[in-house]
């Protein structure tokens, strides 16, 4: 993985969504929550995308607190 592009952090700041590029070019969506303080590790890539707008407007349509922001 190439690393993280963008961050989308929920409204209580208690979970966020990574938009990240791949080795191979194309893009995904990672979510993580808080563990106490500090972020824990974020979880598995969810789809594999060719920009990183088309991961962000996938992650908008599955994730709920980002369903919201986008109203």
């Amino acid at each position: 993985m190439s690393g993280i592009e963008k961050y989308l952090t929920s409204p209580d700041d208690q979970e966020q969504v990574g938009i990240s590029k791949r080795d191979d070019a194309t893009y995904t969506f990672q979510r993580r929550w808080r563990d106490g303080a500090d972020w824990g590790p974020f979880g598995p890539e969810r789809g594999i995308y060719d920009c990183a707008l088309t991961a962000e407007t996938e992650a908008m349509q599955q994730v709920p607190w980002l369903a919201v922001l986008r109203q």
